[in-house]
């Protein structure tokens, strides 16, 4: 995605929620909540970070192959859309403009100086702990994770929406693994990689770390458990426990009975 435009160390006047299935503008006179084509468009514009977007291409993103369903629809949703922001921020409704910006008719964009996202937040804390260190790659990490309270677009059907999803989804994942490395109490570390588990349940690798460190803290129950739950979810999957992950955990078993 592109970058945003600068915003001269100032926080936007509001912030779009689009992770968790809360779906809301937040400003300074309340939250708003979003009906489902609002949503779509704003998502649309979330995705597209500061780049132009035409017309045609934002139709066919919120309705799908085809456009718009009925005459009209797209001034009225966009119209919508910018009332509902103003209205969060406080501003007379003739101030839409400013908020979805169409710079000489060559197409749309959020105006990243005054509007935000949960989205972007996110994406910005995995960025920066890619290349930050120690403390403040922890640091990172860490708001990265508490900001993913669900998954991102939730409901939405259509086909672009799905990869954005599983990205995001896919970069909180490699931040839980990270920061269980990084924490230095296991308890902290095995509820790092519980939560890592839960968005991809079929990971070897976190499976085998998740059952080591259950068996540190003496969670043997834990290391059972975990190895069931591993291997009934790639049973319904057609697939098999691989033999690394087999023999650590009948390693652990032994270990602990011996």
């Amino acid at each position: 995605m592109a970058t945003v435009r600068a915003t001269g160390g100032h926080a936007p006047s509001v912030l779009i929620r689009l992770i968790g299935g809360q779906y809301v503008i937040e400003g300074r006179s309340g939250t708003i909540s979003l009906p489902p084509d609002h949503r779509a468009l704003l998502a649309v514009l979330a995705e597209y970070r500061g780049r132009l977007i035409d017309k045609a291409t934002i139709e066919n993103k919120v309705w799908g192959p085809g456009g718009s369903p009925k005459v009209n629809r797209f001034d009225v949703v966009m119209k919508e859309t910018r009332t509902k922001l103003c209205e969060a921020m406080g501003l007379a409704t003739n101030q839409g403009t400013r908020l979805i910006e169409n710079p000489r008719h060559a197409g749309y964009r959020v105006n990243a100086e005054l509007i935000g996202y949960d989205v972007w937040q996110l994406r910005d804390l995995l960025g920066r702990a890619r290349t930050a260190h120690a403390d403040d790659k922890y640091t990172a990490l860490a708001e990265a994770v508490e900001k993913y309270t669900g998954p991102y677009l939730a409901d939405f059907q259509q086909d672009w929406a799905r990869p954005e999803a599983r990205g995001l989804a896919r970069g909180v994942f490699g931040a839980l693994v990270q920061l269980a490395g990084l924490e230095t109490d296991l308890e902290r570390a095995a509820l790092r990689l519980d939560h890592a588990a839960e968005l991809d349940p079929v990971d070897s690798l976190v499976c085998r770390r998740r059952m080591q460190t259950y068996a540190e803290l003496g969670r043997i129950a834990d290391v059972r458990i975990c190895y069931q739950q591993f291997t009934e979810h790639l049973k319904q999957r057609g697939t098999k426990v691989d033999a690394q992950t087999t023999a650590l955990y009948r390693e652990l078993v032994d270990m602990a009975e011996a």
